[in-house]
């Protein structure tokens, strides 16, 4: 089974050369859409959240949450990538990170934690068998963002094929669109 469509190593050159800096920045929508939720929720549940970030990159989750000021119990950045995982915890200190292939496992968080969040992450490894771990790994919410492509409506039926009933959301700038998706357990 291929674990990753991108290596390993691949992704850990990417990282190195600040291939992926540019989603640090404040002005992703999709990153800032799923903060804003983030947010609702913890207003709806009247505490601090925890939060499961799968795919976690180098932090641009982070900077939204910062900005916003989210409160958060706890926060689980996961990622293949070493030097993502690095520039993670500059960008949000306050979190816990890990290094975890996700074609293979999902971390036991996961189970726990208020929200999962798999930001852009669903194209980069084999879906239907992620999606299937996910959705056993999981009571919680589950909120899915990717971009508008070739792809989408393809990812659009695999998340609805094992979540069910689900909301969906569209952002976007000038150049390009994202789709967010989010399941709540009833």
């Amino acid at each position: 089974m291929v674990s990753s469509i991108i290596s390993k190593n691949d992704w850990e050159d990417q990282y190195r050369k600040g291939s992926w800096d540019r989603l640090i920045t404040s002005d992703q929508p999709n990153t800032v859409h799923i903060a804003e939720y983030c947010l609702s929720l913890s207003k709806k549940l009247n505490r601090p959240i925890s939060i499961v970030d799968l795919g976690c990159g180098n932090g641009g989750l982070g900077t939204a949450l910062g900005n916003l000021t989210v409160p958060v119990a706890s926060y689980l950045g996961v990622d293949i990538s070493e030097a993502a995982l690095e520039k993670a915890k500059k960008i949000f200190p306050q979190g816990e990170y890990r290094c975890v292939d996700l074609s293979k496992e999902i971390p036991g968080e996961a189970m726990e934690a208020d929200v999962v969040i798999c930001n852009e992450v669903i194209y980069y490894i084999p879906m239907a068998p992620f999606l299937a771990r996910l959705k056993k790994s999981t009571s919680s919410v589950v909120v899915f963002s990717y971009y508008k492509s070739w792809r989408s409506s393809f990812i659009w039926a695999y998340i609805r094929l094992y979540f069910g009933r689900i909301k969906r959301y569209c952002v976007s700038t000038a150049k390009q669109k994202w789709t967010i998706v989010i399941y709540e357990q009833k």
